[in-house]
């Protein structure tokens, strides 16, 4: 994929987005959102990312997983609820990795705040907790994925590149959890051991 968009840029150039632009107008089919991330990807811009954490080493190191990637550059880093607010109002980040358990401000209040006064930020959740209530209640506030911090690093550079295509993601430790969930309507979400049941019947 890298060398395909270095190639794009390489021998099309400037008016390859052209020809984009002229057919996306004519067949008036293109999400907005998604051209932003083609042209993002064409024309080497890259998405900003705010890191949200509140341990020293889980937030350095996450900067330096993100930093090798072409695609991502970190802009931010934030070790509390509040200063994580106030840096994306100075940032405008494409999308914030926020842990839940923050000092000063909870993630919950975080996620609240920031819908509110940014909603064009997407917000992807990397965190320890995995119980039926963070989950609904972080969806419930807006979140646009849901992380583990169990998960594997290519995991979750997968999980910030859905989300950054405007798409909903859910670490594999909780899909089937919220999947169950969210078909049944449940104010609750089912355990594990009642989606296996079900599957059975």
């Amino acid at each position: 994929l890298r060398m395909n968009r270095q190639l794009m840029r390489m021998v099309y150039g400037v008016n390859y987005v052209i020809l984009y632009f002229l057919l996306s107008i004519h067949t008036q089919d293109v999400n907005p959102v998604y051209s932003d991330i083609y042209l993002r990807f064409t024309m080497g811009k890259k998405f900003k990312i705010l890191i949200a954490e509140d341990q020293t080493i889980v937030r350095e190191g996450l900067r330096s997983l993100l930093s090798g990637s072409d695609d991502l550059e970190v802009v931010g880093l934030a070790e509390d609820g509040i200063e994580t607010i106030r840096t994306v109002g100075k940032y405008l980040p494409d999308l914030i990795l926020l842990d839940l358990s923050m000092p000063k401000l909870d993630g919950i209040s975080v996620i609240s705040e920031i819908k509110k006064q940014f909603p064009e930020v997407k917000i992807l959740v990397l965190t320890f907790h995995k119980s039926d209530e963070y989950i609904l209640t972080a969806f419930n506030m807006g979140v646009d994925g849901y992380c583990l911090k169990t998960d594997t690093h290519s995991e979750l550079l997968t999980a910030i590149k859905k989300v950054l295509e405007n798409k909903i993601y859910f670490s594999p430790g909780i899909s089937d959890k919220v999947l169950v969930g969210y078909l049944e309507g449940s104010k609750k979400l089912k355990s594990e051991t009642d989606w296996e049941s079900l599957t059975q019947r």
